[in-house]
C-alpha cells in the first residue's frame, strides 16, 4: 500500500508490505532509482511478523521536490527518521544500497536513534564511511539489543 507521509522537509511516498505495527524494515534505494527497486525484497520478507517499507527519496519517485540546497546525506537521513517516527517504529532495521547505504550510515551514526541493523551493498564510499564509524562511532542499545552494530556487508 502506498502512503504520503507528510514532514517538515517535505512530502516522502512510501510503500508498505507486511502487517501495521510489526518490527520494522525502513528501505532505501540509490541515487538513481525509486521504492520499486525493493519490490521483490519485500514480497519475500514481508508478512504478519514483519513489515517492510521502501521510500521515494525526496526529488525521486513519487516524492516531492525540493528546492536546491535542501539535499544532501544528513536532510535524506532525517526524512528517513521522519518515516519511521511517522510509522511509530521506536527501533528499526535499515537495508540501503548505493547512495541509500550512505544514508542509512549517516542515520546510524548521526542521529541518535535505534537501528537493530544495517544491510548495505558495498560501494567505496561506503567502505570509507564504515572505517570512519568503527573507529568513533557508538550506538544506543536497546533491552532487546546487544548494544553491539552489526555490520552485513554483501557485493
Amino acid at each position: 500500500m502506498d502512503v504520503d507521509v507528510q514532514l517538515p522537509s517535505g512530502r516522502i511516498r512510501a510503500r508498505r508490505w507486511g502487517a501495521d505495527g510489526a518490527p520494522l524494515l525502513l528501505c532505501v534505494h540509490g541515487l538513481s532509482a525509486n521504492l520499486c527497486s525493493f519490490t521483490d525484497l519485500a514480497q519475500r520478507l514481508a508478512g504478519n511478523d514483519r513489515q517492510v517499507v521502501a521510500i521515494d527519496l525526496r526529488g525521486r519517485g513519487r516524492s516531492e521536490v525540493t528546492p536546491p540546497g535542501t539535499y544532501g546525506l544528513e536532510n535524506h537521513a532525517r526524512d528517513v527518521l521522519g518515516v519511521a517516527t511517522a510509522l511509530r517504529a521506536a527501533e528499526f532495521d535499515l537495508v540501503g544500497w548505493s547512495l541509500g547505504a550512505l544514508i542509512v550510515v549517516a542515520v546510524a551514526t548521526t542521529l541518535a536513534v535505534i537501528v537493530l541493523g544495517l544491510w548495505l551493498r558495498r560501494t567505496r564510499r561506503v567502505q570509507r564511511e564504515l572505517k570512519a564509524v568503527r573507529k568513533g562511532a557508538s550506538v544506543a542499545a536497546s533491552p532487546h539489543h546487544s548494544g553491539k552494530l552489526q555490520w552485513r556487508m554483501s557485493g
